[in-house]
């Protein structure tokens, strides 16, 4: 990537890495404070409000950032408008939800918990306006602190709410507070107005309608995020979803970094001013995430057995095989962002909702149908995480190849970071695997061998085989220390130096 966007990927890196620190924190405090039928309550809960957030902004933070230097306070004023209107509908829709949930006597809970996450939606509605304007102008920065203050007050409350009240509707309730809070701090820092005004309100309705292919593709989004945990809940009890719901978890907190790069992507494509641009922007980015997060991720699988027991005292053991499955097929699936990017960035809003939401009612039939099949999360984590794995590179493929990129070069920086790495991370699992017993201190003093073996060898392997990507992930890393950073680059403008690291 170009000096700008790999300064970019990385201050988002930096925010949603710390958001995910925050989260991983919450997920062990979660883990002690918490049982598997809370879990499972809340996971459930989750799958429904997950549906619900089509409608939530109308999507309109993303047509935002294809706007780019276009918007002004008077679009600014007709998104916060339609934002508001969208997300006002969407609770009122929850909430009728939650009265049919709540008629079954096993799902009261489900149904007094919804009502309640409702509430969060119309107060986020500046908080998606905001990560929108700052996108759109480039001010990756900001938009990462924004970020990592939404996770950090979800997290901080719903624990401290947690400590006195041991039950889901602890993490329910810090849903809403995170809610008013990020939408508070958004709006400092986007400088957007708190009310839209009459003329907001008259055009509102107008950018739904420009929106409409992204809020329709936000279902299948909705489907792929949240699908898994919709469809085992309608066949597994509270305590079998807790259990998968709490494994999924601890791989899903890297989503940030993914997310980081598919952001700068959706707001650097527009400014690629040459289909070959385009192509290097695409190439680079897929390359360095997959180079990133396969072995963040397998990392995960050597350490997390070890983990358990040190957090939780074998409380989750069942969940740590579920934990390590999706973990080593996270990779794969964490590509979505890339494809996501190139579809809204070429405004291709109808063929992504096609796309996605053809995946996402493929992983609602999956999931209900293993859950169906069996009750046993180990075997349904590696049904549903091999489906999505499979899926999104498909995808990713897909929707490089309608940039110029040949299926051949679309597979191969697809599939040659995740193969590489998991070839590299199985001497350091077998080691793992060979010291286990009841005695903790040799399993730590193997974990750590094996992170500090897998580590070097993935160094040592990409510098060899693909310089190109170890410099430019050294580039990334070492963005923000170059002299005299360029202001310009962040704030939104492309200046020709960045057009030239783009060309080369």
């Amino acid at each position: 990537m170009g000096t700008s966007a790999a300064r970019s990927s990385l201050y988002l890196a930096i925010g949603n890495v710390a958001s995910k620190v925050i989260a991983g924190v919450g997920q062990a405090m979660f883990g002690v404070l918490l049982g598997p039928d809370a879990f499972g309550t809340y996971a459930f809960v989750i799958g429904i409000v997950t549906i619900a957030n089509i409608f939530r902004d109308g999507g309109i933070s993303d047509h935002l950032v294809r706007l780019g230097p276009r918007v002004d306070t008077r679009v600014t004023n007709e998104a916060l408008a339609g934002a508001i209107a969208t997300n006002s509908l969407a609770a009122l829709a929850l909430a009728g939800v939650a009265q049919l949930v709540g008629l079954r006597p096993e799902h009261a809970e489900v149904g007094t918990l919804l009502v309640v996450a409702a509430a969060a939606m119309p107060l986020g509605s500046h908080f998606g306006v905001a990560v929108g304007v700052l996108q759109s102008r480039c001010e990756f920065k900001k938009a990462a602190l924004l970020f990592f203050v939404q996770a950090a007050v979800q997290v901080l409350s719903a624990l401290a709410l947690a400590a006195l009240w041991h039950s889901a509707m602890a993490l329910v309730l810090g849903l809403v507070i995170s809610a008013a809070a990020s939408s508070l701090v958004g709006v400092r820092l986007a400088r957007i107005n708190v009310w839209p005004g009459t003329n907001g309100w008259a055009r509102g309705m107008t950018m739904i309608h420009q929106s409409k292919w992204l809020m329709a593709g936000s279902l299948g989004t909705a489907l792929v995020t949240g699908g898994d945990y919709l469809g085992l809940g309608l066949s597994w009890t509270n305590a079998l979803l807790g259990i998968y719901f709490f494994g999924y978890q601890i791989p899903a907190q890297l989503g940030g970094v993914a997310s980081s790069v598919g952001q700068v992507l959706l707001a650097s494509l527009p400014r690629a001013t040459t289909a070959e641009a385009r192509q290097q922007l695409l190439m680079s980015g897929t390359s360095a995430l997959g180079y990133i997060v396969a072995p963040l991720c397998f990392c995960v699988v050597l350490v997390l057995p070890l983990a358990e027991r040190l957090i939780w005292g074998d409380r989750w053991h069942d969940a740590v095989v579920v934990g390590q499955i999706l973990a080593a097929l996270f990779p794969l699936r964490l590509l979505l962002a890339v494809a996501r990017s190139t579809r809204i960035a070429a405004g291709e809003y109808r063929r992504w909702t096609v796309h996605i939401g053809v995946a996402g009612a493929g992983l609602f039939a999956v999931s209900s149908a293993s859950g169906r099949l069996t009750t046993d999360p180990a075997v349904v984590a590696g049904i549903i995480g091999g489906f999505l794995a499979c899926t999104v590179a498909a995808m990713t493929c897909s929707a490089l190849r309608t940039q110029g990129i040949s299926y051949v070069r679309a597979l191969r920086v697809v599939l040659e970071p995740y193969a590489l790495c998991a070839l590299l991370a199985i001497p350091p699992l077998a080691l793992t695997q060979l010291v286990t017993g009841d005695v903790i201190a040799p399993s730590i003093v193997a974990a750590l061998a094996g992170l500090a073996i897998y580590g070097a060898l993935v160094g040592v392997t990409v510098r060899s085989l693909n310089p190109q990507v170890w410099h430019r992930i050294r580039a990334v890393a070492s963005a923000p220390f170059a002299q005299k950073s360029a202001a310009a680059d962040v704030d939104g403008a492309v200046t020709p130096r960045v057009n030239e690291a783009l060309r080369k």
